[in-house]
């Protein structure tokens, strides 16, 4: 089995902001960063970096039309950016859970290169949430038919025991159109680095008001 006493390498506080306050993106975005300084200051931190940088990526996620993946607590993300003005896919397969040790005891090996992450997300009421991801980057976008072709590049979701032929189709028919603004870096005492950002996911590129914030 896995070593499952696996050490937290990445940790993020997320909160669900109301998108009706960002309509004007730029005007909001920019009393969203005072507000956050502000804060920053009151608690005796500082403001290391400000940051205007905007990310501009395609979202989506697989699943077979069981959602096999979901059930077994298995999440298959896509996101499509450009670097170097090409497109590039950047395919994740996360296991999330409760339970820390039960997250990082799973297979998140890939046949190919890939960057890996063991985080904890925490959300309101400070409850967290354990995943082990594995990112996967390729210059072509992935055309997975079925969970045969998934396996074949996470050979770990072969113990899910789902057959082969199983096929692998977009979620919901959903895809997300992702801005993320990265707002400030700061400090609290002698402590690490911590970035702020803001995400937002839009159904299409010209809409004003986002889907979610």
């Amino acid at each position: 089995m896995k070593n499952c006493n696996q050490a937290i390498n990445s940790r993020e506080y997320k909160l669900i902001l109301n998108i009706n306050q960002f309509y004007d993106r730029t005007h909001t975005v920019e009393r969203f960063g005072n507000l956050v300084k502000s804060l920053t200051q009151q608690f005796k931190g500082k403001v290391i970096s400000q940051q205007t940088e905007e990310k501009y990526r395609q979202i989506y996620y697989l699943d077979t039309p069981n959602f096999d993946l979901r059930h077994h607590g298995f999440i298959l993300r896509i996101r499509r950016e450009k670097k170097y003005h090409q497109p590039k896919y950047q395919i994740t397969l996360k296991h999330r859970e409760s339970d820390r040790y039960l997250s990082a005891s799973q297979d998140l090996s890939a046949t190919k290169p890939g960057k890996t992450k063991f985080e904890e997300d925490i959300i309101p009421p400070f409850q967290s949430k354990f995943s082990q991801s594995i990112s996967v980057t390729k210059d072509r976008q992935p055309n997975f038919e079925n969970i045969k072709q998934v396996a074949k590049l996470f050979p770990g979701l072969k113990a899910l025991d789902i057959p082969e032929q199983t096929s692998i189709e977009l979620v919901n028919n959903f895809r997300a159109f992702e801005v993320v603004k990265k707002l400030a870096n700061l400090q609290f005492g002698d402590k690490h680095i911590v970035k702020t950002d803001l995400s937002f996911w839009y159904l299409n590129t010209t809409d004003n008001l986002p889907l979610i914030a």
